[in-house]
Formats: structure tokens, sequence, C-alpha cells
């Protein structure tokens, strides 16, 4: 489909909240599937670049419109950080399988490494009452510019945020893991999206702990529906998943950090 840009603003240096208009189908997804995203760029790059659902409810007053967070990284995001109000871009989404609607006793801890924020604020907004008051989100970078850019939203959606960062520039010093040592008990749930020695540590550490934990894992793509087979992943079970349809949300537990 084609979706429309209606804002795209730099929150903090290199990190860019895109919103797209593209009508209802695009806000049907669940927190945690992704989309895939081209411009009209020609064939450099080629392929669309995968991002995940940031926002499904924004406060921007147009309908269907839906948010992204992009980090400038490399040639294509440096693409997305320049398009404008008006332009048209290319949209194939929501895909995948997102977060599962579970029952939680206890809390749940929504764990976002740098830009793997991008879907726990997805999951955040999706929640009310008694259980936003339960879910605590932990955002950690290693400096300060990592954990920024979001406060806006944050505040918006109303959910209580632990900040961490490895240099202590920001909230506490450490990581993402570090609070979750401390905080979690066996009736905690953890959502966790970042970078995947983070979500190693999250997957043991939810073993030791006895809590579930759910993890959301980036992988590189070409087609995001399961035609080129770039984004397999092994699995615990021995058999290999696709994070494009299969995941990218998956039991952390279930895949075979080992090998990936």
């Amino acid at each position: 489909m084609k979706a429309k840009v209606v804002s795209n603003k730099e929150v903090s240096p290199g990190l860019f909240r895109l919103s797209l208009a593209g009508g209802e189908r695009l806000t049907t997804g669940r927190p945690g599937q992704f989309v895939m995203v081209r411009g009209v760029w020609g064939a450099d790059p080629l392929l669309s670049r995968p991002f995940s659902v940031y926002r499904y409810r924004s406060s921007i007053d147009v309908d269907g419109t839906i948010q992204l967070l992009i980090k400038r990284v490399g040639r294509g995001t440096e693409l997305f950080s320049r398009v404008v109000p008006g332009e048209e871009l290319t949209v194939q989404g929501p895909l995948g399988n997102g977060f599962p609607k579970i029952d939680v006793s206890g809390r749940l801890f929504l764990a976002g490494g740098g830009i793997g924020v991008a879907p726990m604020m997805s999951v955040a907004e999706s929640l009310a009452g008694e259980e936003l008051k339960r879910t605590r989100l932990i955002f950690g970078g290693k400096a300060v510019n990592d954990v920024s850019g979001i406060d806006e939203d944050i505040s918006d959606v109303g959910v209580e945020t632990i900040f961490v960062t490895e240099d202590g520039g920001r909230g506490r010093a450490g990581t993402v893991v570090d609070v979750l040592k401390d905080e979690l008990t066996p009736s905690d749930v953890v959502f966790a999206c970042g970078p995947r020695e983070m979500l190693r540590a999250v997957a043991t550490l939810a073993g030791e702990k006895d809590c579930r934990a759910f993890i959301s894992h980036e992988e590189r793509m070409a087609c995001g529906v399961g035609l080129c087979l770039g984004c397999a992943v092994p699995k615990a079970s021995g058999e290999y998943a696709l994070t494009c349809t299969d995941g990218p949300v998956f039991v952390a537990q279930s895949i075979l950090w080992e090998e990936l």
C-alpha cells in the first residue's frame, strides 16, 4: 500500500519519529508486529527495510496513522531521515507475529535496549488501567543519547519508566539486564527487544528467575513474508523458524542462542 508521510521529526541526534498515514488497515496490527517500507528512490537501496511499529495510536490528528522510530545507521535509514511531509512511501504490513496477550499476575517489564524500545512503546500504549499500572518500561543504552527523544511519548502513554545507561549519564548506571536482575520475581513477565547479547542475557536470566519471557528478534530480511528464507533462526527444538512469519516475537528460551 501507499502511505503518506505526515511528519518526520528528529527527536534526538540521529533518531527520527516518522508518522505515516495509510488508512485503517495500517493501524489494525498488534504490538510487536513490523512493516516493510521503501521509498521511490530506484534501486539504491533495492530492498525494503523492516521497522517495528512504534505507535499505533499517535497523537497526530490524521486517521490511519502509525509511527516508526528510525535510527540513522546506514544508506536506507539515511534516506528515510530525509523524507518530508506529503511524500509517499510503499508499506507492507503490519507483518509477523507480535507479543502475545497474556495474563500477568505480577508485573510486566518492557525491556528496550536502544532502538529496541520501539516495539515496547506499542505494547505500553495498548495497556490501560491496572495492566498499565503494573507495567514498567526499562529503557537502556550506553549513554544519554541512546535513551533520549521519546520522553513526550512516554508521558503521553503514561507508563512508568526506568532509565539506565552504562555510563550513568541518565538514570541508573548499568544495563537493562542489571535492572531485571534486581526486579524480577517468578510472577513477572518480560517482553524485550534490543541487541542480541541483551536478549540472550534476558533469556538466561528469565530461566534462572523462573519467569516467562518473550523477545522480539531483529534480523535482516528481504521480503518480510517468508519467501527469501533469509531470516531463519535456530530453535532449541532443532528446527528453524523464520523471523518474518514465525516471529519476530518468540518465547525467549525457544531460541538456540549458542548458534545464533
